[in-house]
């Protein structure tokens, strides 16, 4: 019966059969059936494997079946009937058990669950964070957009007016030509200051421009001194 538990896990009901079967048997080998102790754990830990390692449409009939057996035991041997004491004893020793394996197979089965979702919601939390990620790209990219192609347009202006007047007219092409320059450092500037909104974590800043509403108007003469024909009209204030 003892080495029957050892597979208790994996065969529930046929360890159950064996304990039982050693208890019926054990008058067989000449041991006293109302004397040792020991078959008594070895019932409460096969009623309990019932409850805790199998589904009650098998466990509870094989449990109903120990009761049984166990009770039968005093009435085949002196032939006496059933005292409630007896009932009461047998019922005591496996119900409990029993009940106690479904207790713990219950909660397992709900830990399980509760793993379960927790893994589909990590899951759900790295997917949001991988579209967060991808839509942070996204926005990264139009800025960069916005800022060098501007920038970039603005330069070939100016570069294309420079080799215009090379010949005709130095100084304005000089002039032209420090427009690219200023042009060119300005967009550096703007540049590296999306990267570092890339590389800031920590206060996670937002990817607003520097440049506000308010400076339209600052904006549109900066374009047309770089040579960019720009119409404005404004409807009201900007306040």
């Amino acid at each position: 019966a003892c080495a029957a538990l050892v597979v208790r896990r994996r065969h529930p009901v046929i360890t159950a059969s064996v304990v039982l079967g050693t208890l019926l048997l054990q008058d067989v080998v000449g041991v006293p059936r109302n004397g040792p102790s020991a078959p008594v754990i070895y019932v409460l830990l096969a009623c309990y494997s019932l409850g805790r390692w199998t589904s009650w449409r098998a466990g509870l009939p094989m449990v109903f079946g120990v009761v049984v057996a166990i009770l039968a035991i005093p009435v085949s041997d002196g032939g006496r009937s059933l005292e409630f004491g007896d009932v009461t004893f047998v019922l005591a020793l496996a119900g409990p058990a029993y009940g106690f394996g479904l207790l713990v197979r219950r909660l397992a089965e709900r830990n399980a669950e509760l793993e379960r979702v927790t893994e589909e919601l990590r899951h759900e939390r790295e997917l949001v964070r991988r579209q967060a990620a991808a839509a942070e790209r996204a926005r990264l990219t139009r800025d960069l957009h916005d800022v060098i192609a501007h920038s970039v347009s603005a330069m070939v202006v100016q570069a294309s007016a420079a080799d215009a007047v090379l010949e005709s007219d130095p100084g304005r092409a000089r002039a032209s030509l420090r427009e690219v320059t200023d042009t060119g450092r300005q967009a550096l500037a703007e540049t590296g200051a999306v990267l570092r909104l890339v590389h800031d974590q920590d206060n996670e800043p937002g990817l607003d421009p520097d440049t506000r509403l308010t400076d339209v108007e600052a904006l549109v003469d900066r374009f047309r001194q770089q040579g960019l024909a720009v119409d404005y009209y404004l409807d009201g204030t900007l306040d």
